[in-house]
């Protein structure tokens, strides 16, 4: 009621009031919750109203991209404390020291907290059950840390004295804690510390994306053009099912979701600039390189109620005084038989128009007024075709060596490998 009110979507309106006058509980050996004849209007609503705010609101191709956006801001956070870690453990190698424990981490983050509003945010710090319970941490405080985190790093990062004296903080405390922890005097270098000061540039760009609503082009909005894209360019029934299920992870045989709609996305990104720097402009077609941020494979929440719910509600009807009871009730109590919700009133099936396992794809918008829609366009169709040749090739390799090859922990120059094979199945598909 509240998101169809302030999104201003005209959802069928809910009688709450008559709703719980109508609602009881029934003894059948639990306690069961039933519903009388006179709450049937009012539950049909707010069924209806739940799915097409799915429909028209939730999964909206912006409100997917802003969650997405957000989720990623905080994964990136997080990615550059991993970094520190990262550079800690290689220490700890070095010198045959015991491995860190998730008590050295706690320390860590502890010192590490006067880096949190300038790029360094472990997910720890946000997202804990002691972090909402004890200090009643909401959606809003996310929201004000972020606005907080691009005020300090734009201070930060436009002024080099700024940027010279957090590196140096920053190496400080690392070091700090390697003598403390660990007795190791031998610190991380400030080469080091610079590959964590570029990562934190890349997070302030795609914050400064996210706060000024910079969003990136989508490549359909309906699911009617969804549906298009995928029976176009993936008319193979197998690899088109097995690219939705492990999109959305919604497959038996699926891999990591998470994990193969990022190798994706860098496995798009990959191609497109090397195509861009051996073939050209005119040749490959791409007129600006992607970086990080520029490409997203995003799942779309379609989450409906589904049948076996919607049956799953009772509804108490009395007793015609001539006809009784019929013969297919659920359960009699007293002078009421109990049927199932959706025998009482038929249910539309919005799966049949909507796919379950169903995605969004965005990438950089070209905004350069000198070129003209052609180039523009064929820049795009350039970004179709690596999308296609990618998604292919990850879904012929299997799961197992899907899994292999990015979810093992392997050193980086075995992912290029892949990124590298995929490059030549586009350059033979469409250059040669």
């Amino acid at each position: 009621m509240r998101d169809a009110y302030l999104t201003g979507i005209g959802t069928p309106q809910i009688d709450t009031h008559r709703l719980f006058r109508n609602m009881y509980l029934y003894d059948s050996g639990e306690y069961n919750l039933v519903f009388t004849q006179r709450a049937i209007p009012s539950l049909q609503n707010m069924i209806s109203s739940r799915d097409e705010l799915y429909m028209y609101v939730y999964n909206h191709h912006a409100a997917g991209l802003s969650d997405f956006m957000m989720t990623y801001i905080f994964r990136r956070l997080d990615h550059n404390v991993q970094t520190c870690e990262e550079l800690i453990l290689k220490k700890i190698k070095e010198y045959n020291k015991n491995q860190s424990k998730d008590k050295d981490k706690d320390v860590l983050y502890r010192k590490l907290k006067i880096f949190y509003t300038r790029g360094l945010v472990p997910k720890k710090y946000v997202f804990s059950t002691d972090r909402v319970m004890n200090d009643n941490f909401s959606d809003s405080d996310l929201v004000a840390l972020i606005h907080q985190i691009k005020r300090d790093l734009t201070a930060l990062l436009k002024n080099d004295v700024n940027l010279i004296q957090f590196s140096n903080e920053l190496q400080s405390v690392i070091n700090e804690y390697l003598v403390e922890r660990f007795s190791i005097d031998a610190g991380v270098s400030a080469d080091e510390i610079n590959e964590i000061t570029k990562q934190i540039e890349r997070t302030y760009d795609l914050i400064c994306k996210y706060t000024r609503r910079e969003y990136l082009k989508p490549w359909w909005k309906t699911n009617v053009e969804f549906a298009s894209y995928l029976n176009t360019y993936f008319r193979d029934d197998n690899i088109r099912t097995k690219l939705c299920e492990w999109i959305c992870g919604n497959g038996k045989n699926s891999p990591e979701s998470e994990e193969f709609r990022s190798q994706l996305a860098k496995s798009v990104i990959y191609v497109a600039n090397k195509a861009k720097a051996e073939l050209g402009i005119d040749k490959s077609g791409i007129i600006e390189n992607l970086n990080d941020g520029d490409f997203f494979i995003i799942e779309r929440s379609a989450q409906f109620l589904e049948t076996e719910k919607i049956r799953a509600l009772d509804i108490a009807l009395k007793e015609n005084e001539i006809l009784g009871a019929p013969g297919d009730s659920k359960k009699n109590v007293g002078e009421y038989y109990i049927k199932e919700f959706t025998n009482v009133i038929p249910q539309r099936d919005y799966y049949a128009m909507y796919a379950k396992n169903s995605f969004y794809i965005f990438s950089k918008r070209v905004e350069n007024e000198s070129l003209d829609s052609e180039k523009i366009r064929k820049h795009y169709r350039a970004i179709e075709q690596i999308f296609v040749v990618a998604a292919n090739y990850l879904i012929r390799m299997g799961k197992h060596s899907f899994s292999e090859e990015f979810c093992s922990k392997k050193a980086e120059d075995e992912m290029n490998r892949v990124y590298e094979l995929i490059y030549e199945k586009y350059i033979e598909k469409y250059f040669v």
